[in-house]
């Protein structure tokens, strides 16, 4: 009988268990028997615990990865031939049955119990033997190479989830670079920022209000921002002190972008107030210049010629004074145009 074995599902097992569990029970009706009758029993019942054993294993690794088509074939044959097997000895069973009970009549089964074993050849019951213990040494080796299959499997597995490791370690180490490098920027980006403008009040904190960035820095500005009608007083008083300085210096292109870029900001913050309406008239210049200049100093990180804004915005805190009493003379006057006309690497030119 050939040995070459593989895995799968070698034709349906549970029959066979099933059928085994049948001759046991035909071959234990009897008692009393000889030494090799009952070996032949034990032969029996280790074959069908070898083939629970089997049939678990097998469901453990059903799937085509597992199974070699030309082993398979010869694999299922051996099961069928142990069926063959097995219903031989159990025919031969039922036959004696049906002899003894036509010699001895009604009392066949009694007789059946104390004699029936008696009935087989010693010959006869050592080729049953030999069969069974047959099957049972393939399907010991069968186990045998399933459990080594298995192994080759988990092994594959434990790879599998070693790279998957390995991968997942790379992604973690880039992130946490990327993670690194942003926040290297965003120190950097601190120290370019001043913490604040330089105004008197600014040390009052009964006049001072906090004001803390996307970063988590915090400023102070001017307490009576706070009292403005709208939300958020700081967003809508930067926006129409830019407003004014659009309408004199609109056309520039540079300007236009921060401008724009401005505008977009505030309507981010503030999604539900249109600040395009005729009804919002700007509130006076002296309440929202030192506004304009926070704001334009906490959006300054977000523009794209930093340096230029943070130079403008240098000039115009020297020259405070001066451009307040300008726009308080009159918005968009000679005077205004020319101050701001001086602000260094612009170059912002007025509306004729």
């Amino acid at each position: 009988m050939s040995l070459a074995i593989t895995f799968g599902s070698f034709g349906d097992i549970v029959t066979l268990i099933q059928l085994s569990a049948q001759v046991i029970s035909l071959l234990t009706s009897t008692c009393g028997s000889s030494e090799s009758y009952q070996s032949l029993i034990l032969d029996v019942s280790r074959l069908q615990s070898f083939l629970k054993q089997l049939d678990a294993a097998i469901s453990a690794l059903d799937g085509p990865s597992v199974k070699n088509q030309s082993s398979f074939k010869e694999a299922i044959a051996s099961m069928e031939a142990c069926r063959t097997s097995l219903e031989r000895i159990q025919r031969r069973i039922t036959w004696n049955q049906v002899r003894l009970q036509k010699m001895a009549g009604k009392s066949w089964v009694d007789m059946w119990r104390r004699v029936g074993w008696g009935l087989f050849k010693e010959a006869e019951i050592e080729g049953f033997r030999k069969e069974i213990q047959s099957y049972n040494m393939l399907i010991v080796q069968i186990l045998a190479s399933i459990n080594q299959r298995s192994l080759q499997i988990l092994r594959s597995d434990l790879t599998d989830t070693k790279d998957l490791i390995h991968e997942n370690t790379a992604t973690i180490t880039t992130v946490e670079c990327d993670v690194k490098i942003i926040l290297r920027i965003l120190q950097n980006l601190d120290g370019r920022l001043p913490s604040s403008l330089g105004y008197p009040w600014e040390t009052d904190m009964d006049t001072a209000m906090p004001y803390e960035d996307i970063f988590g820095r915090r400023y102070l500005v001017p307490q009576c921002l706070f009292l403005a009608p709208y939300t958020d007083p700081i967003l809508t008083t930067a926006y129409q002190a830019v407003q004014m300085l659009h309408e004199d210096f609109g056309e520039d292109p540079k300007f236009s972008r921060f401008f724009a870029q401005v505008k977009t900001d505030l309507r981010t913050a503030h999604p539900f107030y249109d600040y395009d309406s005729p009804g919002h008239s700007p509130l006076p210049f002296r309440r929202t210049f030192d506004t304009a200049v926070s704001y334009v100093l906490l959006t300054a990180v977000f523009q794209d010629e930093v340096g230029e804004i943070l130079a403008t915005l240098a000039y115009v805190l020297r020259n405070r004074d001066r451009l307040i009493e300008c726009w308080d003379a009159g918005a968009g006057s000679d005077e205004s145009a020319r101050v701001w006309y001086e602000r260094p690497r612009l170059k912002l030119r007025p509306r004729p």
